[in-house]
């Protein structure tokens, strides 16, 4: 059985993202493409709002990688995507140097989402993720830090 404990702290994020799917032909993506069936590059802006902090904003591009073949589409159209790539904030979160003195402004940044949407309206969806940014076990140079942040929101893909 799995068993977690969940502490809130106080603090909210807004996100607005603007990404890009690269072109079939594309070296990258024709280097993954036994892997995963999409890949984009993808620019996340961030504003964080909390009662033990002021407002932060963060910017986290990063590469995306996202499976959206599945047999269940004719029912609902789904996705999943794992995104990696860097953070910087402008100030460090109150949560991530509470219990941690050694931390940073730019960490990792990691991203997993799962998206929703009706068949019929497949530029729609329902978007479930999760924000992370991490000193990466000390590639940044900061201590064990980090952050973990989940949302829902909607996104509609445009042309």
């Amino acid at each position: 059985m799995f068993k977690a404990q969940f502490h809130r702290w106080p603090e909210h994020i807004q996100s607005v993202e603007l990404a890009y799917t690269l072109n079939k032909n594309n070296v990258i993506r024709r280097f993954f493409s036994p892997i995963v069936g999409v890949v984009q590059i993808a620019l996340d802006t961030t504003v964080r709002t909390g009662s033990n902090e002021p407002t932060i904003y963060e910017l986290d591009p990063y590469i995306g990688f996202r499976w959206a073949n599945f047999p269940w589409n004719n029912y609902l159209t789904m996705s999943f995507e794992a995104g990696e790539g860097i953070s910087y904030a402008t100030s460090v979160p109150a949560i991530e140097s509470h219990d941690n003195d050694n931390t940073k402004r730019l960490l990792n940044f990691m991203m997993l989402e799962a998206t929703f949407a009706a068949p019929k309206y497949p530029r729609l969806q329902l978007v479930v993720r999760i924000h992370h940014r991490s000193g990466a076990y000390g590639l940044y140079h900061a201590g064990n830090t980090g952050s973990n942040d989940i949302g829902l929101g909607i996104r509609y893909l445009f042309d």
